[in-house]
């Protein structure tokens, strides 16, 4: 396939499989759980064929002691029954590496789905390639340049190790990271290919996690909304007010995106997991929303750090007071301490980034602060901040 990249998840697949009876992957529709799993299973079994869940229904056991192992079960979460049987089946063998399971909803958000297989699984999430996989480079080495002793030291690492130029990064912040999507190079076909995923996210899975009487144009219009104001703080109360619906409804409907890995909240804010599909709403809609290409690319490699690096555990969190500082992203590890992270969309640090960075550093001192924008070099603010070109984290 001329469009197959090696994806970071690989190396912690193998791993979880030489110790986890189950392994899971959850992960947006079209984010490449498929063709990723089939790499490792032995058989294939689709929920994505109806057909499936009758066979299970008259002899799900037999079908899965008979399968060649790991066998591979796709889109788990059409077919709910099947956790019962396969957790029967792990309680009897605990065999490492039996079944792999995919599924496009979070698993938390479904009762009967979360209780099964509690403390037999280990569950990873597959995120839409990032920058790197894209261009078919390894994993992120920033927490191991954070991890250096000095600033001047981590902007030299980080320098060293950059690779990417501006016109990667803001094709990437247009087209976003879905296989098979991403790398058309023809607008008409990759817009027809978002606006025919985000449909059938909307119509199918939304109404499958939840019981809505709301019409989909309605749940479109809220989605294109969030598009917009990607990366402000969001009031749930003005959006419920906005489209008519209460409180409670407007915070399930954010709930169920979130469920469906189309956004993830961060603090107030909310990103999408995929910024080709918010491009693509904000192209759509009728006005022009602040640019944010930087935030979003920023977000976008900070959660694929924490959800990709293995040796230890990556946090990721925000900061903010009620006088207005405000740090977007404070990431922290084990061996690289605590970073505050700012971000300016232009070449310069900003009044409000320094204001933000200084109440952080004030209430963590043992916090180093680093900011990110556009650019080619790194400069050293009074020796206290690091501001680094946001392409060499990429």
């Amino acid at each position: 396939m001329p469009h197959l990249r090696k994806r970071h998840l690989e190396p912690l697949l193998k791993k979880s499989l030489s110790w986890s009876p189950v392994v899971g992957v959850l992960g947006a529709r079209q984010a490449g759980k498929t063709t990723l799993l089939k790499q490792f299973g032995a058989e294939t079994r689709t929920f994505d064929d109806p057909r499936l869940g009758e066979l299970f229904a008259k002899g799900g056991v037999n079908l899965l002691e008979a399968a060649r192992k790991p066998l591979f079960l796709d889109e788990v979460q059409k077919y709910p029954p099947v956790f019962d049987l396969i957790k029967l089946m792990v309680d009897q063998n605990r065999k490492p590496g039996q079944f792999l399971i995919t599924g496009s909803v979070r698993f938390s958000s479904k009762a009967d789905i979360r209780e099964s297989l509690t403390g037999r699984i280990i569950v990873w999430e597959l995120l839409p390639l990032t920058l790197r996989e894209a261009h078919s480079k390894g994993p992120s080495t920033l927490m191991e340049s954070l991890a250096k002793a000095g600033l001047q030291a981590v902007a030299e690492s980080l320098e060293s190790r950059a690779w990417s130029k501006r016109r990667d990064w803001e094709h990437y912040s247009r087209q976003g990271g879905m296989p098979g999507v991403c790398f058309s190079r023809d607008k008409v076909i990759w817009e027809n290919s978002l606006r025919s995923l985000v449909d059938t996210v909307i119509t199918r899975d939304f109404y499958f996690l939840r019981n809505s009487k709301i019409r989909a144009g309605t749940i479109h219009e809220v989605l294109q909304e969030v598009a917009f104001l990607s990366g402000e703080s969001i009031s749930v109360s003005v959006l419920a007010r906005r489209f008519r619906v209460s409180v409670p409804t407007m915070k399930a409907i954010l709930t169920t995106f979130e469920d469906l890995f189309l956004i993830r909240s961060h603090g107030r804010k909310f990103y999408f997991e995929d910024l080709g599909i918010a491009h693509l709403l904000r192209t759509e809609g009728a006005r022009k929303s602040q640019e944010r290409t930087i935030e979003e690319l920023v977000y976008s490699e900070l959660k694929a750090v924490r959800a990709y690096h293995s040796e230890e555990k990556v946090s990721l969190s925000s900061y903010s007071t009620r006088g207005g500082a405000e740090v977007p992203f404070v990431i922290s590890s084990r061996s690289s301490g605590i970073w505050a992270v700012a971000v300016d969309e232009e070449d310069f640090l900003s009044e409000k980034s320094l204001k933000g960075l200084y109440s952080f550093q004030k209430a963590h001192p043992e916090a180093k602060l680093l900011h990110l924008r556009r650019g080619d070099h790194f400069t050293l603010h009074k020796d206290r901040v690091l501001s680094v070109p946001v392409g060499w984290i990429l």
